[in-house]
């Protein structure tokens, strides 16, 4: 039977059998660029600043300071041969999965609008598992909002049951990146109503921010009342 044909839940639980063998599939390499970026042009700098300085040793500069510059310099020849070449293998590892987790989000859009029952929470949470370290922000939506309309009906003991450590760490995952506060929300209110101790730190930070302040606070009331 067609998925269009067939009740929402049982849709997502036929997509959830299909991707959970390749589930690996949907993990790309995440390089922190903008931070090799700065720290090639702080390494740039750097060795510039030792070459202008060299100029003020007539020729015969201390030992000590051309063993500095030769660092800089073998340094910044292996940062300028390195970074191309992690560029160019991260490309062809990521493709596949890149594609993977396109068809993926595609095949679910159409039907996570449309469920409604909190039998779906396991499915939905480990798809956010599986994508939300990786899929851009513009496809996990769907999911978002599926999360937001359908986790905060889940009872306290069934969460005690589904919150695997995996499923925590992707709940947190999404209130640190704070791209849809709506659900980050009802993640830190979630992981309060379970005693998630390691989420602590993060509500921590998250009570400086007026977008997560409230739940925030409701998160730590949560664990003052448990000591």
């Amino acid at each position: 039977m067609p998925l269009q044909q067939r009740a929402p839940e049982e849709a997502l639980e036929t997509i959830h059998r299909s991707v959970q063998p390749r589930a690996h599939h949907l993990k790309t390499i995440q390089i922190p660029w903008k931070r090799l970026g700065k720290f090639g042009g702080r390494l740039t700098l750097f060795l510039l600043t030792l070459l202008f300085l060299s100029g003020f040793f007539n020729g015969n500069p201390p030992t000590a300071f051309m063993f500095l510059a030769g660092v800089a310099l073998i340094l910044w020849l292996a940062f300028a041969f390195l970074v191309p070449l992690v560029f160019v293998c991260t490309l062809v590892f990521n493709l596949p999965r890149e594609r993977a987790i396109a068809q993926t989000t595609e095949a679910l859009s159409p039907i996570l609008g449309l469920c409604c029952l909190t039998e779906s929470i396991p499915p939905l949470l480990d798809f956010l598992v599986w994508l939300e370290p990786s899929a851009p922000p513009e496809r996990l939506r769907s999911l978002h909002a599926a999360l937001v309309r359908i986790l905060p009906r889940v009872g306290e003991d069934q969460l005690q049951q589904i919150l695997t450590p995996e499923r925590r760490q992707a709940l947190r995952l999404v209130c640190d990146r704070l791209e849809n506060t709506e659900l980050a929300t009802v993640a830190l209110l979630v992981l309060g109503s379970v005693q998630d101790k390691a989420t602590v730190p993060l509500a921590q930070r998250l009570r400086k921010s007026p977008l997560t302040s409230d739940a925030a606070e409701a998160f730590l009331d949560a664990m003052q009342a448990t000591r």
